[in-house]
């Protein structure tokens, strides 16, 4: 099915992992669960769906990442549109389907179902929106034609993703089934306190 998909959709993978992590008190892209880092369950999926799939990091963190694709941060980090405006920046045409690295719970199927289906590549995004009504910036289809504006608004130093989506024309897909598929695991207890089932 993944293949079909990417070549179909010509969609490329883009994994945040490059966040600094105060919270978690350490990399949460290289915890690990029945001995595999965080980071290469989440490029497994992706893969799944995508090709090829880039991991989002600082440079700092390039050689704890191994042979894996990576796109490393320009100048500075500040957060996941250090990622994207990366990720634009060295590849401006392409389509980035995007996850972050502390959400364990993501499936192909959901990613498949509400972001690959469901997209319009009229718009500059198709995004997640949950049962809350919150949007989910981070699990979306960011299109080149987003590439301008995230540019601008990096150069602006105004680095809010929901911010950014306040500006471009976005595809908002209504997601009301289980919302466990969206937890996000920022901090040590998050794994002790949260019903955690990895694929």
């Amino acid at each position: 099915m993944g293949k079909e998909i990417s070549k179909e959709n010509n969609l490329s993978g883009l994994l945040l992992a490059g966040g600094f992590s105060i919270r978690m008190g350490s990399d949460k892209a290289l915890i690990t669960h029945e001995g595999i880092p965080m980071f290469e369950r989440a490029e497994k999926l992706l893969s799944q769906l995508c090709s090829p799939v880039y991991i989002s990091i600082r440079d700092e963190q390039v050689s704890k990442i191994g042979n894996a694709r990576v796109i490393t941060d320009t100048g500075s980090s500040h957060g996941p549109l250090s990622g994207l405006f990366a990720a634009f920046n060295r590849y401006p045409k392409q389509a980035f389907l995007v996850i972050p690295v502390d959400m364990p719970h993501l499936t192909t199927r959901f990613l498949h179902q509400y972001l690959i289906a469901r997209r319009n590549p009229e718009m500059d995004a198709t995004v997640i929106r949950d049962q809350s009504g919150s949007i989910q910036p981070l699990v979306a289809i960011y299109e080149p034609t987003s590439a301008r504006i995230i540019a601008e608004q990096f150069t602006a130093h105004q680095y809010s993703v929901k911010g950014l989506l306040r500006k471009l024309r976005v595809n908002e897909v209504d997601y009301l089934g289980d919302q466990h598929l969206l937890a996000n695991y920022n901090r040590p207890e998050d794994w002790i306190s949260k019903r955690i089932e990895l694929e």
